[in-house]
């Protein structure tokens, strides 16, 4: 599940840091993946360094409410801190860090899983798109 989960992170990582080639870039994403068969909201904040080819994100699967406001874009924590600042609230978090210079590589600094994950902590919300479209 973390490969998953950090593949998903990375991509949203990297379209923040092509969206803003010269400035740090803070970002956040709360979108639903499919886990297993059932649909969760995951959450990524993380910040870009393109003058240092580096920078950082945090991916929170199924996280209470209460973190989406608790966790946010380039404020940095102690693995510890932020473990405690997620754990019962998730079934998973990963925190890690990117680097682009002279290639690629993602470095995991911490991860925490629960012992009891849990159906989605808030509904899941499909995208109405009849009537947006303006088609006849």
């Amino acid at each position: 599940m973390f490969d998953k989960i950090e593949k998903i992170a990375v991509k949203h990582y990297l379209c923040a840091l092509e969206s803003s080639a010269t400035e740090d870039s803070l970002f956040r994403t709360l979108m639903n993946v499919d886990m297993d068969g059932s649909m969760k909201p995951l959450l990524v904040v993380g910040v870009t360094h393109p003058w240092f080819y580096d920078g950082f994100f945090i991916a929170v699967l199924n996280p209470d409410i209460s973190l989406i406001s608790k966790i946010n874009p380039g404020c940095g924590s102690s693995d510890f801190i932020l473990k405690e600042i997620v754990s019962k609230k998730c079934d998973l978090m990963l925190s890690s860090w990117v680097y682009t210079y002279k290639g690629f590589k993602v470095s995991r600094s911490t991860t925490y899983k629960s012992r009891n994950p849990c159906s989605a902590r808030f509904p899941f919300q499909k995208l109405q798109l009849e009537g947006a479209l303006n088609r006849p």
